[in-house]
């Protein structure tokens, strides 16, 4: 299944979401490595929710899929799903049936996804990037309460004491700071008081270096982010030539940014079924035109976006494929299928399993062809076309830039 089938974000908010992580990612083992959790608790603390937010979000869209897949009734895909469940999730309570301790489990459960993406992005980091403070058994003994005798001072004085230390004079503060912590005034409350977390100056010390250097990368990143974009204004298409079976003259426009080609379709239709012919099963474009870029820039497509409608029996199935080429390079390709699954308007990103840039040169000739096809036994119908909210089959090609 297409990762991006059921999510309608365009290529530019899938390039955001990865972004995001890998700062985060980055933010996490850059403050792993020098800051202790005691000292910087916010942190910690901040970088936690973020990824029950984001845990959150995956369980909704593990319960929409489900919807989906239930709705449509693929006896096929059902028993996988219902497989998969009853292997991750089962197993869990077999072992909690076995333990007699199934309430804890499901009181438990929550608590445990939410935390889960915490165990993956942050305690194993970690304990990676502080591997080197791994004892192994060698750590030194925790101080004794008391090293000397406690005893009183003089018997006509009272609560005067004095103590004989048989430490070292450089242990006897330990000695003293023990002392006070067992002599307390009468009737003072004895219940244990909530610790206070005290950030010591090295913490702090370590929080402002870290705020320092991850400020540095931050704007660095943004900085090369920017640099790999040529300036806006600089680019241009020339007129479409276009040819095939699927796009009449006059019937395909585009429009260019910088980030992606918008190709639209005003008649890109094919069918099948009881006495259509079987030429309207596969319809095809082709398109010709010049690319204008800026000296020393180069381009490639890295993704589509196929937009449109579908209608279509149970066992009919619907093949888009994209091409592009450039003048003198190789061909880059993508297919996609669709089935009964996806009746209704669809929204679908599909990536080009190869790269083909463009020449080093001011102009560059670029070629692309779009195919769709139906395919389906006797008796069965089936349709894409233009989507009804704009009469429109769309084709958004997601473009990549890098310098020569």
């Amino acid at each position: 299944m297409n990762v991006h089938k059921y999510i309608n974000l365009p290529t530019f908010g899938v390039y955001i979401l990865g972004f995001v992580y890998i700062i985060m990612f980055i933010f996490g083992i850059v403050i792993f490595v020098g800051n202790a959790p005691q000292g910087s608790q916010g942190i910690y603390t901040g970088l936690s929710r973020i990824w029950m937010l984001i845990m959150i979000g995956i369980m909704v869209g593990m319960g929409y899929s489900s919807y989906l897949l239930f709705q449509f009734n693929d006896p096929v895909k059902v028993v996988l799903f219902v497989l998969s469940i009853l292997l991750t999730y089962g197993l869990y309570f077999l072992a909690s049936v076995l333990f007699r301790d199934t309430a804890h489990l499901i009181s438990s459960m929550p608590g445990y996804y939410l935390l889960l993406p915490s165990y993956i992005n942050i305690m194993l980091p970690f304990a990676m990037s502080n591997i080197h403070d791994v004892t192994w058994g060698t750590r030194p003994q925790e101080p004794e309460k008391l090293s000397g005798k406690l005893l009183p001072k003089n018997k006509m004085e009272d609560g005067l004491a004095e103590m004989h230390s048989t430490k070292a004079n450089g242990d006897i503060e330990i000695d003293v700071n023990n002392l006070q912590s067992l002599i307390k005034p009468p009737g003072e409350d004895e219940r244990p008081k909530k610790k206070r977390v005290v950030v010591s100056k090295e913490d702090q010390d370590k929080n402002v270096r870290f705020s320092i250097l991850f400020l540095f990368f931050f704007v660095n990143l943004l900085g090369s982010a920017a640099s790999e974009t040529p300036p806006t204004g600089t680019i241009s298409i020339g007129p479409l030539v276009n040819s095939g079976s699927g796009c009449p003259q006059g019937t395909v426009s585009a429009i260019l940014s910088s980030d992606e080609l918008v190709l639209t379709y005003d008649s890109l239709t094919a069918a099948i079924g009881p006495g259509i012919p079987i030429g309207e099963s596969r319809k095809n474009c082709q398109l010709a035109t010049q690319f204008t870029v800026p000296a020393g820039w180069q381009f490639s497509f890295d993704s589509i976006n196929y937009r449109g409608y579908l209608q279509v029996d149970e066992n009919v199935t619907a093949q888009l494929r994209g091409e592009y080429r450039f003048q003198g390079s190789s061909v880059a390709s993508t297919i996609t299928s669709l089935s009964q699954m996806d009746n209704g308007s669809y929204s679908i990103i599909d990536e080009f399993t190869n790269v083909v840039w463009s020449q080093c040169n001011h102009r560059s000739f670029l070629y692309i062809n779009s195919l769709i096809r139906l395919n389906g036994p006797n008796g069965q119908s089936g349709i894409i076309t233009v989507d009804p909210a704009n009469q429109q089959v769309t084709q958004i090609y997601g473009i990549k830039w890098k310098r020569c």
